[in-house]
């Protein structure tokens, strides 16, 4: 492993994410990685941090925003090594990172690592089936140029992509690692049950089961009298407007159930996962695709239960792992119930601690770094 890395590469963070998400992730993905390129001369360019949310990348001021960010970070200054890190780019930022490259001489372009965390079938299918090989097609013509190093958080959605350039490489990097607990109080107020407290976070969408989240309540209170459940909402589609709202008229006046309509800061969702004895994850494996989730990684690492569908990049990375509980069908309430029992009956495994994962997030993270910075040797052969 390549995890040293000299003090004189210059390393820039690019995420111009128009603002937080529900989800409660990409804040904490970037203050580590902040952490782990602390001694490169280290730039970050992520206005949402500093309170000053963006106009939408799909608008022309995104667009121009976007094109602007990535052609600061890929002039690479003269004599020096750098790489640009995009660890959560959308195709508009493919698109123009592709334009901005174009006005810079090979030479002049500092590496650039990107990470995708969907595969190339997933996103057709979730969005305009043109778009999405349009878009395909630009991300294979970026890696024959080697204008962009591709990197994944799943070893799954990376073999697809490089599928697409035979003969092409990339780096499956570590999932975000789970936020240190709050030191002291936060805003959030949870429900503190004598029995477990089960929770369903994250960003509520139809693929990520948001239909079944009612009938799981339902589940858990009847499974554990003296259990709560915490769930987070939202309306960020019509599958998780729907189950929101009959959430909020079914357990309107259920002690039991906490609903948190609220996005989560970095010390609440912290605080959610330490205070959490399971977790369900009910995704749509085949709707979701390969991706990764850094629920399952977090839950593992606050020493948490996972009670999960079978998604592929789930599946091949904690096949055998005791903590983890798999169920085929989350609308099955016998089914349901069964796998809540068994996950309070396990014991959760000590393999994944936060410092372990810390130290093989850090690892993955650098050598990536370093790989883009050796792909891009390639453009003057």
């Amino acid at each position: 492993m390549e995890a040293e890395v000299s003090a004189a590469r210059r390393v820039v963070l690019v995420d111009l994410m128009s603002s937080v998400e529900a989800g409660g992730h990409t804040e904490e993905q970037l203050v580590t990685l902040t952490e782990v390129f602390k001694d490169s001369d280290l730039t970050v360019i992520a206005p949402y941090l500093q309170g000053r949310p963006e106009e939408p990348r799909e608008r022309l001021g995104g667009i121009v925003t976007s094109f602007r960010a990535f052609r600061r970070a890929l002039k690479k200054p003269a004599g020096s090594r750098s790489v640009l890190v995009a660890p959560s780019p959308n195709a508009i930022d493919f698109v123009t990172c592709w334009c901005a490259a174009a006005t810079l001489r090979p030479r002049e372009r500092s590496a650039c690592l990107m990470v995708l965390r969907r595969d190339p079938i997933t996103i057709a299918r979730n969005r305009h089936p043109l778009l999405g090989k349009a878009f395909a097609r630009l991300v294979a013509h970026m890696m024959r140029r080697h204008m962009i190093y591709l990197a994944a958080d799943s070893q799954i959605v990376l073999d697809t992509w490089l599928e697409l350039v035979p003969g092409s490489s990339g780096s499956v990097v570590g999932v975000t690692v789970l936020p240190d607990p709050p030191e002291g109080s936060t805003q959030l107020t949870l429900v503190e049950p004598a029995g477990p407290l089960v929770a369903l976070t994250g960003d509520m969408r139809d693929d990520k089961g948001a239909m079944h989240y009612p009938s799981i309540a339902e589940a858990v209170l009847a499974e554990f009298p003296d259990g709560a459940i915490a769930i987070q909402t939202s309306d960020s589609d019509a599958a998780a407007a729907t189950a929101t709202a009959v959430l909020e008229q079914r357990f309107a006046s259920e002690a039991r159930v906490q609903l948190i309509s609220d996005y989560l800061s970095t010390d609440e969702y912290a605080q959610l996962m330490h205070a959490t004895d399971i977790f369900v994850l009910p995704y749509d494996p085949v709707a979701y695709g390969g991706g990764s989730s850094g629920i399952v990684t977090d839950a593992l690492a606050s020493g948490g239960l996972v009670v999960s569908t079978p998604l592929p990049w789930a599946r091949s990375e904690f096949a055998d792992e005791p903590s983890v509980v798999w169920i085929d069908d989350p609308s099955d309430m016998q089914q349901l119930r069964a796998a809540l029992r068994e996950a309070q009956n396990r014991s959760a495994s000590s393999s994944h601690s936060r410092q372990k994962s810390l130290e093989r997030f850090a690892a993955s993270w650098q050598d990536a770094a370093s790989a883009a910075e050796k792909d891009a040797e390639l453009r003057s052969r």
